[in-house]
């Protein structure tokens, strides 16, 4: 069926959940289940048979450029000060808006 306007969805918009492997449609519960170890390795069988549980799109959603992801290592074997744990995740957030969003292009 061609989703539009004669099924009421909109452009990209979220109309329930389905299964399948797209990890940047993932619900919520799904994403909380990667921080139990115990469930990690059935989130992975999961993936592979692309059963996990994600929101369905119906329409057309404009490509974007995607997630920011920041991963920081506080570990103290990379020597770091809670503070800069604290401080690198805005600092990278800060950068990566000025490269999405240069000054000049507002």
């Amino acid at each position: 069926m061609a989703a539009g306007a004669a099924d009421g969805a909109g452009a990209g918009e979220l109309v329930g959940i389905e299964t399948g492997d797209d990890l940047g449609r993932l619900i919520p519960g799904e994403l909380a289940s990667l921080g139990v170890p115990a469930m990690r390795a059935v989130f992975a069988a999961r993936y592979a048979e692309q059963r996990l549980f994600v929101y369905e799109q119906r329409g057309e959603a404009e490509a974007g450029q995607g997630a920011i992801i920041c991963w920081v290592d506080c570990s103290g074997s990379m020597g770091a000060r809670l503070q800069n744990c604290l401080v690198s995740p805005v600092s990278a957030w800060k950068m990566s808006l000025r490269w999405i969003s240069p000054p000049g292009s507002r």
